[in-house]
């Protein structure tokens, strides 16, 4: 379930929680053709994926 919205210009994060106390923050490039009401927004849920080559992740 999306938990928070942020956009930030350039970048929209998803907040999204995955269980109870689980949180994933996901990072979505805001494109010239990305309109603001094709966002999700808190409230939402949502199933995502992504490729493995599109990952970052931070320990």
């Amino acid at each position: 379930m999306i938990r928070e919205t942020v956009y930030s210009g350039p970048t929209t994060t998803y907040h999204i929680e995955l269980a109870p106390g689980v949180t994933l923050s996901v990072l979505e490039q805001n494109t010239d053709r990305a309109r603001m009401e094709d966002r999700w927004s808190g409230g939402e849920t949502v199933e995502f994926g992504w490729r493995p080559e599109h990952c970052l992740v931070l320990t």
